[in-house]
């Protein structure tokens, strides 16, 4: 057993009145959402984030459990065989309608897809029916039911009756598959030939294991008319299928799937050589090439050399476990370690109690050593259950003891995950976040357990294993965490703020140049978690002067942040405009948006970087005002602007030592700072609602001055959200969201420009790089 433990913190548990499906039942997608499976459907927990809520609060949907058994042709008449006198046949399901009234009609595996899938730029997902069936959902645009967009079983089964159920020659070009279904359609023949040929194409029918590969592809399709040929570039998923013939079927799906369109095409056929496959995985070596898993039933591994375009054909086949030890291959996963190079590739394989790890090193076209392995043995003392690996080469397992352990390809020991056991329950899967801060485990009563409750809850527990302040500190300077998908980077600061009260160490920065310096994934985190900090600030019971002074503080250094990430986006928003008018991309109606952002950034105080970007807008649109704007009271808000700031960083200094934070203030000198905001002189108010009125109210038609990029008021109070793309009002009920911050985006219309379409077409918040819904 584990010789350590993990220090570990559950942060919150969902509950659910139902029963595991079967293992590995959890799993956890790229865009931060995470699928259980159980006895009854398949349930998604969306994962957003907010600085006011502090667990998890995951937004619940699901995949219907229920779904009507469909009979496939095979092009024999079931009814001959059903006359047949043998026990065999009787006892089998497929042949005997009567024994499926009592079999489970719920979920054996789903996998999820990569990112950009759908319209939304998200995650699709692939259900596998313990009936066999196997589906494509969307989620659902409204209500909490995702939708089917495909039956693959339908179409598989179409293709093979279309084609005789000959499939061809395989993608290792080792088996004409054609040849041996073409054996089993002689006519006139007994009716044990009837059963076996019936027997085993319903075996190429009756998927078993499904997996995503990795990336998105691109394929070239040429074709002509009468005077020229027509290039069209798609976009597709593979998606790599098992069944019970020992075969690989590859789909390739099209991309963005649609509810209404959803296209799919029959990318190869690969023929393992081994019995039904129980696992696969897939890791690429190099844009067209990589290494696909297959585990099989019998306990056989081996791993094939695919190539990708301008189709998908085999390279090569190598044995990794050659023992038919008849232990069933539950889990298979490519391993990411620091150890990994271009040549040198990990393999982790689940069978029993045990974990064997592979280590597999190819180049081009074969390996050029032979495959070696380490038998992980002792990490739990029943049959693992699920298997989850992180981007820094973690290996997370768990089993039906309800343990679970850690290792890592360096050949450390297992380590005991602390916090995560609950007595008298087992658990049935493993998923882990992006960047391997949480994992969810799927926690479900034990037999014995099941009898002293009254209903069956299973358990989803979301537990931080990154806890503690270096670890979270770690995790801003690491290379291999990726600040872009930042649910659970943000996730860990915010239960490491709400304890200790203060900024993590790498976000204490007091410079602006520190700021300017930083990527935009670290801006979006460091304005996520000085909002934390503010709603702390609020919810702390301390004597009620230092409680505003705090909140002052807090909310000053969160406007400056923000409206510094305003200026990073309508800068490069204007630039892109300046682009699209010398393309012709632009039109005039994308006016009122391009003066909205230069309002702003004059009212904000512009800088020599953006000044030419803004008077060429001006002059482009022969606006004089704004131009005479630029000319006068751009210096004088600039020199304000600067010294406010400089002199909120020499306070933070004096004051602030011993807690340094982002531009850190006393008190004065942030009631100053507000006062300079929201109290201007009486003249420039006069002067703004003259000359920053670029948009009209929808109900009273009273002008909206250009004072925020987050709200527009106009002068009768009506108070309007502004698209956090273009800028302008967001007047329009049909338009998206995000899901973190609730900025909206506008719909375009059919006369908008195909610059403004090209921009209104992002699926992710600009502002905080939330998912649009």
């Amino acid at each position: 057993m584990a010789d350590g433990s993990v220090e570990a913190k559950v942060i919150e548990t969902v509950k659910f009145s139902c029963l595991p499906s079967y293992p590995n039942a959890i799993s956890w997608s790229l865009d931060d959402r995470v699928s259980v499976i159980t006895d009854q459907c398949v349930y998604i927990l969306t994962l957003t984030l907010s600085p006011t809520r502090f667990g998890v609060d995951p937004k619940k949907t699901s995949i219907p459990g229920f779904k009507k058994n469909t009979e496939y042709d095979v092009g024999i008449d079931k009814k001959q065989l059903s006359n047949v006198e043998s026990i065999d046949w009787r006892l089998d399901p497929k042949v005997n309608q009567s024994l499926l009234a009592c079999s489970c009609n719920g979920f054996l595996k789903v996998a999820w897809s990569p990112l950009n899938c759908d319209e939304n730029g998200r995650c699709i997902i692939a259900a596998l029916y313990s009936e066999d069936q196997l589906c494509i959902y969307l989620s659902p645009l409204l209500g909490t039911k995702w939708k089917e967009v495909i039956d693959l079983s339908q179409e598989f089964s179409s293709y093979l009756a279309k084609n005789n159920f000959e499939l061809g020659q395989d993608v290792m070009k080792k088996t004409d598959w054609g040849k041996v279904s073409r054996s089993f359609t002689k006519k006139n023949g007994s009716n044990r030939n009837q059963y076996s040929v019936f027997k085993q194409r319903i075996e190429i029918l009756a998927f078993t294991c499904l997996h995503w590969f990795s990336h998105l592809y691109l394929s070239r399709d040429v074709s002509s008319n009468n005077t020229e040929e027509i290039i069209k570039d798609e976009k597709f998923a593979v998606l790599a299928v098992g069944n019970q013939s020992g075969a690989v079927i590859f789909w390739k799906v099209m991309v963005p799937v649609k509810v209404d369109k959803a296209i799919v095409q029959l990318g190869g056929i690969l023929n393992t050589g081994q019995s039904w496959p129980s696992s696969l995985s897939w890791k690429e070596t190099n844009p067209n090439q990589g290494l696909l898993a297959v585990g099989s039933t019998n306990g056989l591994i081996k791993i094939f050399i695919l190539k990708l375009l301008p189709s998908i054909s085999g390279v090569a086949e190598y044995v990794l476990w050659g023992d038919k030890d008849d232990m069933q291959v539950l889990c298979l996963e490519w391993v990411h370690s620091q150890l990994t190079h271009d040549e040198l590739h990990y393999l982790v394989a689940c069978k029993g109690s045990s974990a064997i790890l592979f280590s597999v090193a190819a180049k081009n076209d074969a390996l050029i050593q032979k495959p070696s392995y380490k038998i992980i043995q002792g990490i739990h003392r029943m049959p693992i259950t699920g298997l989850a690996c992180t981007q820094n080469g973690t290996i997370l397992t768990c089993s039906l003891d309800g343990s679970v352990q850690t290792t890592s390809v360096d050949g450390a020991v297992a380590s005991a995950v602390s916090c995560v056991a609950k007595k008298g329950f087992t658990c049935s899967g493993v998923g882990v976040s992006a960047n391997g801060v949480f994992i969810a485990l799927f926690l479900s009563p034990s037999n014995h357990t099941q009898q002293y409750l009254e209903s069956h809850p299973i358990h989803i527990r979301f537990v931080n294993i990154a806890w503690g302040s270096s670890s979270v500190e770690r995790l801003m300077t690491s290379e291999e965490v990726q600040l872009d998908r930042k649910w659970d980077v943000c996730k860990a600061l915010q239960h490491l703020m709400y304890y200790s009260k203060k900024l993590p160490k790498p976000l204490q920065v007091v410079s602006t140049e520190a700021v300017e310096g930083s990527s935009f994934a670290v801006l979006v985190i460091m304005q996520y978690t000085l909002a934390v900090m503010r709603v702390i600030s609020q919810q702390q019971e301390d004597d009620l002067s230092g409680n505003q002074e705090e909140q002052l503080k807090w909310t000053a250094q969160l406007e400056w942040i923000r409206d510094y990430i305003y200026k990073r986006l309508v800068s490069a928003t204007l630039k892109s405009w300046l682009e699209g008018k010398k393309a012709g991309t632009v039109s005039h109606l994308d006016s009122v948006a391009a003066l909205v952002m230069c309002d702003w950034l004059v009212t904000k105080g512009i800088d020599s970087a953006v000044t030419d970007a803004v008077t060429q807008v001006y002059e482009a649109f022969n606006d004089t005002g704004g131009l005479k704007k630029i000319s006068s009271d751009t210096v004088k808000s600039q020199a304000n602007g600067k010294e406010s700031t400089s002199d909120l960083l020499r306070q933070t200094e004096i004051s602030m030592e011993k807690q340094s934070v982002i531009l850190q203030s006393n008190a004065e000198a942030v009631k100053s700072l507000v006062k300079d905001i929201y109290e201007p002189s009486a003249g420039v108010i006069d002067e703004s609602f003259t000359l920053l009125s670029r948009e009209q109210c929808p109900l009273c038609q009273t002008a909206i001055a250009v004072e925020s990029l987050e709200y527009g008021t106009c002068l009768s109070g009506h108070r309007w959200p502004r698209c956090c793309v273009s800028f302008v009002i967001c007047a329009d009920l049909a338009l998206r969201r995000c899901q973190d911050c609730n900025r909206c985006v506008s719909t375009p219309s059919p006369r908008s420009s195909p610059w403004l379409r090209s921009l209104l077409q992002l699926t992710k918040c600009p502002f905080c790089s939330g998912f649009f819904h």
